[in-house]
């Protein structure tokens, strides 16, 4: 059953990211459990919603997010535990229905910089042979030939591992969500997404710590440019903006684009996850000038 999706109160400032073509089916693979490519509960009451995080999409920190919200989740709350698999709301059972009137929020990123994540982060900095799809060795001793590798066996491969298959193939998105959240447009959103899911607070204080998990460098969650952690404008002096903290998972994939891709490579990864940008509303990119087409996806 398809059920028309529900205009949300006080939503009105994300309507830019809604997926106004979709209404609900039942999501039948959701999870007690802050599981990746699977969604989870978060909020209560009026601030109940589903949420489906992605491998290298910022999920490790928007964990640790949602469990400093969470009351019952006190011993995550130092963000020295591990937030994979961490309990999510209860209650998935009794709203994944097509009828509950509960808000979807899916976080996606543009796959170009998705790709090029996973292999830092499991082909070369982890060494990890059982996510990478090919000899990591070989890898770690080029890099870039090793991404050209990489990009022609994700093309051929028919099973990939979650951090490198296209995120149209997770979170049962065939049973419609009503918010895809860009990460390029962190700031655009981040705002009302925390106020609606009743986030606001837990994002706000004591996140200036560095733990296994968490690299904090602002007292909040995330800073939004030119913004105090109030959401108050800062004097262009004060303007040095840090972003807030992220995961250990970071790779600095955005700014390294160009060094790993040409334009045969782009356009090779473009084919191969034209699902992805199509359902997600990401433009092509032709593989020159990676901050020009970064810059452009984030407005």
């Amino acid at each position: 059953m398809i059920k028309a999706v529900a205009h949300y109160r006080n939503f009105d400032l994300l309507e830019p990211f809604s997926v106004l073509h979709r209404g609900h089916a039942s999501l039948d693979n959701c999870s007690d459990k802050m599981t990746d490519g699977v969604p989870f509960l978060i909020g209560e009451n009026a601030s109940r919603a589903f949420v489906c995080l992605n491998q290298k999409a910022g999920s490790t920190s928007w964990k640790l997010a949602f469990l400093r919200a969470n009351p019952k989740a006190v011993r995550f709350h130092s963000l020295t535990r591990s937030p994979h698999g961490a309990p999510a709301m209860e209650g998935c059972d009794t709203y994944k229905n097509a009828t509950a009137n509960i808000p979807r929020f899916m976080v996606v990123r543009n796959p170009y910089s998705r790709l090029l994540s996973g292999y830092l982060d499991k082909c070369i900095l982890k060494s990890e042979s059982g996510p990478c799809p090919m000899n990591v060795s070989h890898a770690r001793k080029n890099p870039v030939s090793g991404f050209a590798e990489l990009v022609a066996r994700v093309q051929s491969k028919a099973k990939l591992n979650a951090h490198f298959s296209l995120l149209t193939h997770h979170c049962g998105i065939q049973a419609g969500y009503d918010y895809y959240l860009r990460v390029e447009q962190i700031d655009q959103w981040y705002s009302p997404f925390v106020n609606v899911t009743g986030l606001a607070r837990a994002v706000r204080f004591d996140w200036n710590k560095t733990t296994h998990w968490w690299i904090g460098k602002s007292q909040c969650f995330h800073q939004v440019v030119g913004q105090d952690c109030d959401g108050q404008s800062l004097n262009v002096s004060d303007s040095f903006n840090t972003g807030g903290g992220h995961s250990f998972h970071a790779t600095s994939s955005n700014s390294r684009l160009d060094e790993f891709y040409n334009v045969s490579l782009a356009w090779a990864v473009t084919e191969w996850a034209r699902p992805d940008l199509v359902e997600f509303g990401y433009p092509l990119w032709g593989g020159v000038n990676g901050d020009a087409y970064l810059r452009n996806i984030s407005m």
